[in-house]
């Protein structure tokens, strides 16, 4: 397994750079700041292995969870889940987490979508074009920790705008390619 740091650039940018000249047929995006659990890497792998074009490490599946390190708090995750109905909604798909960050794929198909925005819409946008393009798609339970230091809130809830341009661009797009 060869292991690439982003050096402050996008994950996904880094991944559809073609000067880094990926050749492995899988490709993980795994955050290596002790939020998600490295026990579940051999799982999306295998879901890969098995014949799936993307896995995603989902935290709302049974056996799944998001809280913090002191496991005091549970997060609900209510604008993830919304923002997944809809995606699922318009795009007849049946995901369970289209904004986890902790996903694999398969290359070629990756190599399929290029411009995809940066950060969380693009993990969103890469979930609708999944759906769109029929993949065979597996979610896995994750339990996904968080400290102060990878608290991310604001972030997320800066994000939702974004999010919600991508859902619109995207089923705008969908009712073009038909």
């Amino acid at each position: 397994i060869e292991v690439i740091s982003i050096d402050g650039r996008d994950v996904l940018e880094l991944a559809e750079d073609e000067k880094l000249a990926i050749e492995q047929e899988s490709i993980l995006f795994f955050s290596a700041d002790s939020r998600h659990n490295p026990r579940d890497i051999g799982r999306l792998l295998l879901a890969l292995e098995r014949g799936h074009d993307m896995v995603i490490a989902s935290r709302f599946l049974h056996g799944g969870a998001r809280h913090d390190r002191f496991q005091r708090l549970r997060y609900r995750s209510t604008g993830n889940r919304v923002l997944t109905l809809l995606a699922d909604l318009l795009f007849f798909g049946n995901f369970s987490d289209t904004l986890s960050t902790f996903r694999a794929v398969k290359r070629l198909k990756l190599e399929e979508i290029r411009n995809s925005p940066k950060g969380l819409p693009g993990f969103y946008q890469l979930s609708i074009e999944a759906m769109r393009r029929h993949w065979n798609v597996g979610e896995v339970p994750t339990v996904e920790l968080l400290s102060r230091d990878t608290n991310d809130r604001v972030k997320v809830a800066l994000s939702v705008f974004p999010l919600l341009r991508v859902l619109v661009r995207e089923w705008y797009q969908s009712l073009w390619d038909k």
